[in-house]
């Protein structure tokens, strides 16, 4: 009699058991699908797991993460990738600096609009048709001095304030940037080596430069801009026109610091960790341009060359090229010159009538390469950087004196005063060189108040 009353009562118990095991069966297997295996509806596929954990481990390995992150772009700059097909709606600012990341399929508002255009907040635009990894950013946040500004992705019908146009005149040099762009370079010339020290450039418009017109240039890490071919060998103290032309080639150049250059270094503790060498933009247009940058840049232009050239009181700059120098040194020093650099930028503005060109002399720590018979430790001695203009063909040349090939050279960066700034020369080139009145002034008689 005892031994049935255990039965009862542990038997029902377990059929209840049993019950619930049926459904629960029951259930997964109808989440089953006909193409799929019993193991993988129920996680039991053991040879998938392992490959699971395994590919976990390995992207996990390289974040430091147990799950996936998602890594975002940096400040103010905007990342369009053509392979990526979805990107989270987002429109902070942090620390000054605008972060824009963006949908381009789940956003109702670009149903409408053709697929290779993405249209961004506060009037940002970006053409991805068969680009790749195009990198741009705010030119005037705080990213301004290493990524480069577009006209597709700037504020577009922008209006320039008297304080704002006031605070970019405010600055020496003018923008170059060295991230961004095609190849997240901006305007830095990669091809500009020691293997090849000039690379062609083509306009598309007309340079009027002392009496001939071109469309091209040849930019030189040895500090000019040249539009025909150099004789093969020069010798020193430079002289141009050529005398022996025709016999040997007279070079039409802007020679800005005309002496031979190598790309030096920078130490870690520099302020400014753009890379050293040979940086170059084009802005063109620029009467026609509704862009922020586009903008900025031909009333700071207009403004710098009304006020620092006698006779350009209604010049308005159609075309602009930038092309800085940063941080070069000296053929032939030993490896320890190298952070023995020159830093210096040509400006050059026309509206395919006039032409005029800045000169910005940021720093001068050498003077003669060892050819010209600088020493080969501090680059100094010997004949000095030709500064001024050849027109070429053995036409005329310019130089500008008493700083060029002479001990004077230094005082480029102490003088000038152009626009209130010491270091800043300015030319009118189209046809006869002439300089600025402001030239030959002291230091002491600059003034930034303008």
């Amino acid at each position: 009699m005892r031994n049935e009353f255990c039965i009862g009562v542990f038997a029902f118990p377990k059929s209840i058991v049993f019950c619930c095991l049926l459904l629960l069966l029951s259930s997964q297997i109808s989440a089953q699908t006909e193409n799929e295996s019993f193991e993988n509806a129920f996680g039991l596929d053991e040879t998938q797991s392992m490959d699971n954990k395994k590919s976990n481990a390995e992207s996990n390995k390289y974040t430091g993460q147990i799950s996936p992150i998602r890594k975002q772009s940096l400040s103010g700059q905007v990342d369009v990738n053509e392979d990526e097909g979805n990107h989270d709606d987002k429109d902070e600012t942090k620390k000054g600096v605008e972060e824009v990341s963006f949908n381009a399929v789940n956003n109702s508002d670009q149903k409408n609009k053709p697929e290779n255009e993405i249209t961004l907040s506060d009037g940002f635009s970006e053409k991805i048709a068969g680009r790749r990894n195009r990198k741009y950013a705010r030119y005037d946040l705080s990213e301004a001095d290493r990524y480069a500004p577009h006209s597709d992705g700037s504020v577009l019908n922008y209006v320039l304030t008297e304080t704002r146009l006031k605070e970019i005149r405010s600055k020496f040099m003018y923008w170059y940037v060295d991230k961004g762009g095609n190849n997240d370079d901006g305007d830095y010339q990669r091809e500009i080596q020691a293997s090849m020290p000039q690379v062609h450039k083509n306009f598309n418009f007309q340079l009027p430069f002392f009496g001939l017109r071109f469309n091209y240039t040849r930019v030189s890490v040895n500090g000019y801009l040249e539009f025909t071919d150099p004789p093969m060998h020069y010798t020193y103290p430079l002289v141009f026109p050529v005398r022996n032309w025709p016999k040997e080639n007279d070079p039409s150049f802007i020679g800005i610091f005309f002496s031979k250059c190598r790309i030096g270094k920078i130490p870690p503790t520099d302020i400014d960790q753009r890379r050293p060498g040979v940086y170059f933009r084009v802005e063109e247009d620029l009467q026609n341009r509704a862009d922020q940058f586009g903008v900025e840049m031909r009333e700071r232009l207009k403004w710098d060359i009304r006020e620092g050239m006698i006779g350009a009181e209604a010049f308005d700059p159609k075309h602009a090229v930038v092309v800085t120098w940063k941080n070069v040194s000296f053929v032939g020093g030993i490896d320890n010159s190298l952070y023995k650099t020159n830093t210096f930028q040509m400006v050059l503005a026309t509206d395919e009538v006039n032409t005029y060109v800045i000169f910005n002399y940021l720093n001068i720590q050498w003077t003669s390469h060892t050819e010209a018979g600088g020493d080969t430790v501090n680059g100094e001695g010997g004949i000095s950087a030709f500064v001024g203009f050849n027109a070429g063909n053995g036409t005329g040349s310019y130089e500008y004196e008493p700083y060029s090939q002479t001990w004077m050279i230094r005082d480029l960066t102490r003088r000038g005063c152009v626009n209130g700034f010491p270091g800043r020369h300015m030319f009118k080139i189209d046809d006869d060189i002439m300089p600025s009145a402001f030239g030959s002034r002291p230091q002491r008689s600059c003034n930034l108040g303008y």
